[in-house]
C-alpha cells in the first residue's frame, strides 16, 4: 500500500469560524467525466442527444464538463441519462460551497501590527488577555535570516479571491507575463481576457479581485510585506500569489468553479509560453461530501508538480473517524493541517486525525490583511493552513531543486514535536520553519518522524487467507530514512517497500494459518494480528 491509498483529511466548519463548507448540491448543474480520448465533438454529440449542453470544458483536467440542466429536468435523472452511456466515466452533482468569517473581537492597533503576530515570533504577548507561551511560533526571524523567499515562487490561492491592490500584498501579488495589462486581449490564449494577477472563475473573467475578505486574509499569512513597517508580514516577505475567485461576496460559491481554477492552475503551470513555477494551492475550504471530480483534479495538479495545502476543520472532530473532502482524498501532494493557539495547544475548534491529519500550524487569533486596505484577526484552520503552504514557499526559495515531496516531508519532519499533538496528527508536529540543533523546515539535519500509517490500531483480527496492509512513514527531513524488516512471530518475516520514493513504506500480509502474530514496525512500534 503506498501513500496514495492513505494520505487523507481534513475540515468542515463552524459558522462561527473563518472556513467554507460544500453540503447541498446545486440543482441545475452536473459535472460529467467521459473517458480519455473522447473528442470535444463527441462529447457535443452526446449532450446534444439528452437534449442538454456543455456549459465549460475544463481541458486540463481530462474529459471533465459542467453541464447546465434545464428547469425541467431533475439532476437524478440526467445523472441516469448520463451513466448509460459507455463513453462516460461518471455524472456527479455540483456542490455549493460557503464561507462565512467573522472579524474577532479582539483589538489591533494599526501602529504595531508585527508585534501582534505571535505565530510569526511569540514572545509571551497576550492574545485578548491570554498571555502567550514564549517560543510557540513558526520562528519566522530565524527562518528569514536563511531566506526571506523568492517571486520566482509562485502559490496559489482558491478563495473569495485576492485584494491585490491592499499595500500589504501588492508587490506580491503574481503578474502574468504573457498578458498585456488593460487592452481587453486575451493575449496568452487561455481563454481569459487580461487576467494579470488570476481569474474569477465565476463570472469567466481575469479579474480575482476579493470582495469578502477571506482569500486577502490567507493571502497575507502567505505573503505580507509589512509596508513601511506599519503592516504585517507574512511567512514570505518575498513572493508570488495567483488568485483565483470562486466565491461571492458572501462566502459562497460551486465546486464547479473551483475546479475551473484547478483547470486554470494546471494551464498555467504547464503552458508552452511563461510557464509559471506554480509550487503550492492554498485551498482552506471543505466539507464531509466527496466528489469524484475533485479528486481527479487534485490529483491532474500532483502529475505536475503542485500541492494542495487544506484545512483541517473546525468542528473538533476526529477526521479519521469521520472523512472531510477535498483532503480525505488519498493523494500524495495533499497536506492537511490543524490549528494551534498561542500556548501550543491544538485549538478547541481544531479537527484533528491521527492518520488523516499531517501537521498543526498556528490558526486561531491571526492577524493579516483585509478589505479596504485593512487588517483583521480571524480563527480557523483556515489561518493554519496559509501558513504551511506559506513554509512551502520558503523551502522552495531556499532550494529550487527540492519536489513536492521532499517539500512536504520536510513541511512534516521539521516541526516541533507537542506532546499534545500525539495522536492527533500524523507527525505530532506543530511547524517550525527554521531552529537550532539541524531541527526546523529550513534547518532539518537530523528530524526522524517515523509513525504507523497502517493499520490504523496495533490489534487488528484478520482471517486465514485475507490480506493485512501494513504502512509505515519514516522519513529523516525530506528524505525516506530505510525501512525496517518486519520480523513476524513464529519465524516469519515481511519486507517493506518504499514504492513512492517518499518515504511511506508498505507491504501485505496474508496468513495461511490461524494465530496471533507480532510484527516488530521498528522504533518500539509492534502490531499485533489475531487470525481466525
Amino acid at each position: 500500500m503506498s501513500i496514495r491509498t492513505w494520505m487523507s483529511s481534513l475540515f468542515l466548519v463552524a459558522s462561527i469560524l473563518a472556513l467554507p463548507s460544500y453540503a447541498e448540491s446545486n440543482n441545475n448543474r452536473l459535472i460529467v467525466r467521459f473517458k480519455e480520448g473522447i473528442s470535444s465533438f463527441a462529447a457535443s454529440t452526446i449532450h446534444k442527444s439528452l437534449g442538454l449542453r456543455s456549459q465549460k470544458r475544463l481541458q486540463h483536467l481530462g474529459a471533465v464538463e459542467i453541464v447546465e440542466l434545464p428547469k425541467n429536468m431533475s439532476l437524478s435523472a440526467a445523472q441516469k441519462l448520463y451513466v448509460k452511456n459507455p463513453q462516460v466515466l461518471y455524472a456527479e452533482p455540483d456542490f455549493t460551497i460557503r464561507v462565512n468569517p467573522i472579524r474577532s473581537t479582539l483589538l489591533h492597533k494599526k501602529d504595531e501590527q508585527y508585534s501582534q503576530q505571535w505565530a510569526l515570533n511569540n514572545i509571551g504577548q497576550k492574545v485578548g488577555k491570554i498571555d502567550g507561551k514564549v517560543d510557540a511560533d513558526i520562528n519566522a526571524p530565524e527562518a528569514w535570516n536563511v531566506t526571506k523567499g523568492d517571486r520566482d515562487v509562485v502559490l496559489g490561492i482558491i478563495d473569495t479571491g485576492i485584494l491585490y491592490t491592499h499595500p500589504d500584498l501588492v508587490d506580491n501579488v503574481w503578474t502574468n507575463a504573457g498578458e498585456i495589462p488593460g487592452n481587453n486581449k486575451d493575449d496568452d490564449g487561455d481563454g481569459y481576457i487580461d487576467d494579470v494577477h488570476g481569474i474569477n472563475a465565476m463570472d469567466k473573467t481575469g479579474d480575482p479581485l476579493d470582495d469578502n475578505g477571506h482569500g486577502t486574509h490567507c493571502s497575507g499569512i502567505m505573503g505580507g510585506t509589512n509596508t513601511k513597517g506599519q503592516g504585517i508580514f507574512g511567512v514570505n516577505q518575498k513572493v508570488s500569489i495567483v488568485g483565483c475567485k470562486f466565491l461571492d461576496s458572501d462566502g459562497s460559491g460551486n465546486m464547479s468553479d473551483a475546479l475551473v481554477c484547478m483547470d486554470y492552475f494546471t494551464k498555467l503551470k504547464t503552458r508552452t509560453d511563461n510557464p509559471v513555477n506554480l509550487v503550492a494551492i492554498n485551498a482552506s475550504w471543505g466539507g464531509r461530501s466527496s466528489s469524484k471530480a475533485m479528486q481527479d483534479a487534485i490529483k491532474v495538479l500532483g502529475d505536475n508538480g503542485i500541492l494542495f495545502v487544506a484545512a483541517a476543520g473546525n468542528d473538533t472532530e476526529d477526521n479519521d473517524k469521520k472523512a472531510s473532502f477535498p483532503a480525505n482524498f488519498k493523494l500524495a501532494n495533499i497536506i492537511s493541517v490543524a490549528a494551534t493557539n498561542n500556548r501550543d495547544e491544538l485549538s478547541s475548534f481544531s479537527n484533528f486525525g491521527n492518520k488523516s491529519v499531517h501537521v498543526a500550524a498556528p490558526g486561531e487569533d491571526i492577524l493579516s490583511t483585509y478589505l479596504d486596505n485593512g487588517y483583521e484577526t480571524l480563527s480557523g484552520t483556515s489561518m493554519a493552513t496559509p501558513h504551511a503552504t506559506g513554509l512551502i514557499g520558503l523551502l522552495k526559495a531556499k532550494d529550487p531543486s527540492l519536489t513536492p515531496i521532499q517539500l512536504k516531508n520536510l513541511v512534516m519532519a521539521g516541526g516541533t514535536s507537542l506532546n499534545i499533538l500525539s495522536g492527533k496528527v500524523i507527525s505530532s508536529r506543530r511547524i517550525r520553519a527554521a531552529d537550532k540543533d539541524g531541527k526546523g523546515s529550513l534547518t532539518c539535519s537530523n528530524q526522524r518522524t517515523h509513525v504507523r500509517i497502517s493499520p490504523e490500531t496495533s490489534v487488528v483480527s484478520a482471517k486465514v487467507g485475507e490480506i493485512v496492509d501494513f504502512a509505515v512513514m519514516n522519513i529523516k527531513c525530506g528524505a525516506p530514512d530505510g525501512a525496517p524488516r518486519m520480523a513476524v512471530s513464529m519465524g516469519h518475516s515481511v519486507d517493506l517497500l518504499d514504492v513512492d520514493e517518499d518515504g511511506v513504506y508498505s507491504a501485505q500480509w496474508t496468513p495461511d494459518s490461524p494465530g496471533s502474530y507480532d510484527f516488530d514496525l521498528g522504533d518500539g512500534e509492534t502490531v499485533t494480528v489475531n487470525v481466525e
